[in-house]
């Protein structure tokens, strides 16, 4: 191949006018007198036309192929064989032979044949070429043509973008093609759009993106194809050696840029750019077009976005404030943009507020910030929607609501909280967003829908999650690369003080009040407390009630609630669904008629206590007070929980004379911090007092101490603060809490109603007409009936319905509570010891005061002693976690303390001592055999034995429930020894 390097098939280019050489061939060999004729070869030897097309090849192909040319001609068999050329390319040869002419005659006549067909040649290949590019020019003016139609009324602009990048590629041949568009509100070029791969350099440097920034100052279209003029634009290293750049633009107004690039150096010329330029000039309308129809859309998508950040206006989202150095670190590494971020972190860490920092400190901080939980999608394809939105984004027909959170976060931020919870079909959608083009074919179009940045966070480790199936693989490397833990605040003790002061200041300010702090005891409480549940949204929940409830500058221990409600009991039923007994306790009427009955009751044994022991008998005002008060109250524990407490007549006194006069007082600290010594020492004494002074046997001594015990209360609650004495004071009420473990009915709330739906914490407080939890106690943070004294004012002050009052299993606050044991440890022994020191003492066995004082005293230590050794058996004496232990045990002796006290009860009941059980009764086969027993020994009896494999059970439930401690089936096993030890000795006092 010569200059041209094109490799011409002369058979194939001839074909049309070989009949035509062929007759002018045989006219020249009749006008020089030929006897012979002339043939025709292409280049590779073949036979084209002769001048006698019937008659046979003079010469061989072979020959032909052999022959050497190194002159014009070459002399073979009486002729001449001569070499014809196009643009020095050689197409082919010419054969003259004659028998009768001269050889220079021959060779004369070869050569101007040979001028001949090769300028034949030559205006052949000329026509045909410009046939070519007539047709080529008719072609893409259709295709000008069409596209202008297609695109002139379309509105997405989406849709136009794609349209012209593939007209391009149609009439213009790149390695890439993009769009570059002036973004609306930044005033800067975007790209929108793209065909192939484009350089991977930093934008600045970026081929492309430089030439068609030099475009929108110019406003003229560029063609680049000269190297030095590439290294002068400052390129970066890369293959791109060629790039056509062209504005669109209609009049003087520019909208954007269409860059084409190419590795082939000189690749595109001045039709090139004349093309592309008529393509831009339609595109431009349509641009313009789609444009209007975008700030409309835009119109739109301020309004839904404006919405949402009014509703985030609403939460408080603030700095992360720490003093560790670990939490400092970490967030020197957040300001790059726009790679994407996954922060792990345990629940309330500050996930959120650490993702609005990356937003703040990156370029976009002026650019909305969307924040979504990943658990409103599911598998449905409209969430895909939601999320990501539709093919035609700018549509402005669809209204606010419909707007997907891609759209409304365009040019920002996207947080995506709790993305573990994003389901694994919409996780591959948002992959694909994330990685747009670099695994697809070069002819797709790659749209630049969003400018999105991606927030993620996730509380628990997706690699688990894939491991299970559930989350996409894809997306999980993305995010994988750039990883930020944030420290749960149970390691970083030190924040808590900050946090404090801050919120503090914070909804001092919101509620308008001047609250100053906090005291050290609650200081104490919450530097001491994990925050499990929910982090530092946990400590601002805790400081948030405790500002709303306190009234005072500073705030004090009781406001401040930690544990959450515990759930309802195993098999629980809510009373409240009964529609009778909701109303009874919403309209007040319970217990309110009972706080009559019950005070009614009292001003009967104080009546016949003072007035009228001699004329009705000397037991009568007994009768009241220990046959039928007092078995009652201890029968009440297990049916009815710690419900006297809520319908006590001394309470009720003291309230009414509260309103006459008080003082106020705040409770003593020592008594605060002691109040179960002090119960336990008081309690004990009054018993001891009973036991000693024989009260049960006289009215008039039961009414004195009953005087006394109205008395004080009567001053503690004239001298302190409401409630005072039932909440430090009252061994009665403690009595009543403790024993109530065992019950069959608690109260509880539901702790997400609390949560999420209540803001004004009326239980607690109280409103205008009904006062607060006479407690101080919020119901969603009750875990056990120690305390809860049922008055049921939480369910008539609660406008959500939240509090519950549950029939249960009984006993499942000693199997779930951990903290009741360590709460009511040194009450729990001495009401394991005052049933036996009683029974004791009325067995007449031990008649001397001494003997019994010292065995009264000294039972509860030896008691709890007993209960320690068999604990310590398993733990060792010096074991730190043995007091934990002893206390988790201890607290299943409460069935047994409260079935002993319910036993001594029964021979008060009236009648019930005196029935007995004989052979004739029973009907008995044997009917000669004499059998005879008191039934009261035989319901006591069965009573303490039941009670006591109720205790063995509860010890199995706690086995199971406490799965990581695996005791021993001996530790167990020597806590039930002790119970049956209590029993038998217990029943030798009580029954015989």
């Amino acid at each position: 191949m010569g200059k041209s390097g094109k490799k011409i098939n002369l058979s194939r280019l001839l074909s049309d006018d070989l009949n035509d050489i062929s007759k002018l061939l045989k006219e020249i060999s009749n006008l020089s007198n030929f006897d012979d004729e002339f043939s025709v070869y292409d280049i590779n030897g073949e036979f084209v036309t002769s001048s006698n097309s019937q008659s046979v090849h003079p010469i061989n192909k072979e020959i032909i192929l052999k022959t050497g040319f190194q002159d014009e001609y070459y002399e073979i068999d009486n002729g001449v064989l001569s070499r014809f050329f196009y643009d020095d390319d050689p197409l082919g040869y010419i054969y003259v032979k004659s028998k009768t002419a001269e050889k220079d005659k021959i060779i004369t006549l070869s050569l101007v044949l040979k001028d001949l067909l090769a300028e034949i040649v030559k205006l052949k290949i000329e026509k045909k070429e410009l046939l070519q590019e007539t047709l080529s020019s008719y072609r893409e003016i259709n295709l000008l043509y069409k596209f202008g139609g297609n695109i002139s009324s379309q509105l997405d602009l989406n849709h136009v973008l794609k349209s012209v990048l593939l007209e391009s590629k149609n009439i213009v041949k790149a390695d890439t093609y993009a769009i570059y568009l002036l973004e609306i509100q930044k005033g800067e070029l975007q790209l929108k759009a793209s065909i192939g791969n484009l350089c991977p350099s930093s934008r600045l440097t970026h081929p492309d993106k430089v030439l068609a920034n030099l475009i929108v100052k110019t406003k003229n279209s560029e063609i680049v194809n000269d190297i030095k003029l590439k290294q002068k634009m400052e390129f970066c290293k890369c293959n791109t050696t060629s790039l056509l750049g062209i504005p669109l633009k209609i009049k003087d107004e520019l909208f954007g840029v269409i860059i084409l690039t190419s590795q082939n150096e000189n690749q595109f010329n001045a039709r090139d750019e004349k093309l592309v330029f008529s393509l831009a000039n339609q595109a431009s309308i349509a641009i313009k077009n789609a444009y209007l129809e975008k700030i409309n859309w835009e119109h739109k998508r301020q309004l839904a976005l404006t919405r949402i950040i009014n509703e985030e206006k609403e939460k408080t989202y603030k700095e992360l404030i720490s003093s560790s150095s670990r939490i400092i670190s970490m967030n020197e590494k957040i300001p790059q943009d726009p790679i994407p971020y996954l922060i792990y972190g345990d629940y309330g860490v500050g996930k959120n507020l650490l993702a609005r920092k990356i937003h703040r400190e990156s370029s976009r901080k002026k650019s909305p910030f969307i924040s979504i939980d990943c658990a409103i999608f599911s598998s449905d394809p409209k969430s895909y929607a939601l999320l990501l939105g539709s093919n035609n984004i700018y549509d402005s027909k669809k209204p606010e609501s419909e707007f997907s959170y891609m759209e409304l976060a365009d040019g920002g931020t996207l947080f995506l909280h709790n993305i573990d919870r994003l389901p694994k079909e919409l996780g591959e959608k948002l992959t694909e967003f994330l990685k747009p083009g670099k695994e697809q074919k070069e002819e797709a179009v790659q749209l630049s829908k969003y400018d999105v940045r991606i927030v993620a966070s996730s509380s628990v480790l997706l690699d688990k999650k894939i491991e299970k199936g559930e989350f996409d693989i894809g997306l999980f490397e993305i995010l994988n690369k750039n990883i930020i833990k944030i420290t749960p605040l149970k390691e970083r003790k030190k924040d808590i003080g900050l946090l404090i002061e801050y919120f503090v200041k914070e909804y001092s300010i919101s509620l308008g009040k001047s609250i100053k702090g906090i005291d050290n005891k609650a200081y104490e409480k919450l530097i001491s407390y994990n925050y499990r549940i929910g982090n530092i949204k946990e400590l601002k929940d805790i400081i948030e009630r405790a500002c709303i409830l306190t009234e005072s500058e500073i705030i004090t221990s009781e406001y401040i609630f930690l544990e959450m409600s515990a759930a309802a009991g195993k098999y629980s039923y809510n009373l409240l669904n009964i529609k009778p007994v909701y109303n009874l306790i919403r309209k007040g009427i319970f217990p309110h008629s009972l706080i009559i009955v019950s005070s009614s009751f009292i001003f009967l044994i104080y009546y016949f206590a003072f007035f009228h022991e001699n004329k009705f008998g000397a037991n009568f005002g007994t009768f009241l007070a220990w046959s039928l008060w007092w078995p009652f109250f201890c029968f009440s524990f297990f049916f009815l929980a710690r419900s006297w407490c809520g319908i006590c007549p001394i309470n009720e006194f003291g309230i009414v004379l509260r309103k006459i006069k008080h003082f106020n007082l705040k409770v003593p600290s020592f008594i605060k911090d002691n109040t179960h010594y002090f119960i336990t020492i008081g309690l004990l004494t009054i018993i001891w007092a009973e036991e000693i002074f024989v009260m049960k046997s006289s009215a008039f001594r039961t009414g004195i101490i009953m005087a006394i015990r109205f008395s004080f209360a009567a001053t503690i609650n004239i001298l302190f603060q409401r409630h005072t004495y039932c909440r430090y004071i009252c061994g009665l009420g403690w009595t009543a809490g403790i024993l109530s473990a065992a019950s069959i009915i608690e109260l509880r709330s539901n702790p997400d109603i609390c949560a999420n739906k209540c803001k004004t914490h009326d239980c607690f407080k109280g409103n205008d007409t009904i006062s607060g939890c006479p407690m101080s106690l919020h119901p969603q943070f009750i875990t056990n009936n120690t305390l809860c004294k049922l008055c049921y004012r939480c369910i008539r002050l609660c406008q959500n319905n939240s509090p519950q009052l549950n029939v249960r299993l009984p006993g499942w606050d000693i199997v779930k509570d951990k903290q009741l044991g360590q709460k009511t440890s040194i009450l729990i022994c001495c009401h394991l010891s005052i049933p036996f020191a009683i029974a004791v003492s009325e067995s007449k066995k031990y008649s001397s005061y001494f003997n019994f004082s010292l065995l009264y005293w000294s039972l509860p230590v030896i008691i709890g002693l007993s209960i320690w050794l068999a604990n310590s058996m398993f733990y060792g004496l010096d074991r730190k976690n043995n007091f934990q232990h002893y206390f988790d045990t201890l607290k299943f002796y409460i069935p047994l303390a409260l079935g002993a006290n319910v036993a001594l009860q029964l021979k008060y009941i009236p009648l019930l001592s005196k029935l007995s059980v004989t052979s004739s009764t029973l009907n008995l086969l044997f009917m000669n055999t004499s059998l005879s027993f008191s039934l009261l020994s035989f319901i006591q009896g069965n009573l303490v034995f039941t009670v006591f494999l109720f205790c063995v059970f509860l010890m199995i439930m706690h086995s199971f429930s406490q799965k990581e401690e695996k005791q021993p089936v001996l530790y167990y096993l020597s806590h039930q020894i002790i119970m049956l030890f209590y029993c038998l000795l217990f029943l030798n006092f009580l029954i015989y």
